[in-house]
């Protein structure tokens, strides 16, 4: 017979659970750096246009807003000392 765990109770198990937080903050770090390096790029480029540049700004000042908010989690959970 095929047992299927529910979700929740696989969750609940804090290996599982941390591995999967570690998993996501290695591609938020990858995706971080990324929209940044192409942000940075697009700032300086030779391109006369301002839609460009401010998009650029806006997609890094995102990734700014997305990290605070992602460290200021971890530390309420425990995971990170306060900064």
């Amino acid at each position: 017979m095929i047992c299927f765990a529910s979700l929740g109770s696989v969750a609940t198990n804090q290996t599982v659970v941390l591995t999967g937080l570690f998993v996501f903050l290695i591609w938020l770090v990858w995706a971080a750096v990324g929209i940044i390096h192409c942000g940075i790029n697009n700032i300086r480029g030779p391109q006369t246009k301002i839609g460009p540049r401010v998009g650029s700004m806006i997609a890094i000042a995102g990734v700014l807003l997305v990290t605070y908010f992602t460290v200021k989690d971890l530390i309420h959970l425990g995971l990170l000392h306060s900064l």
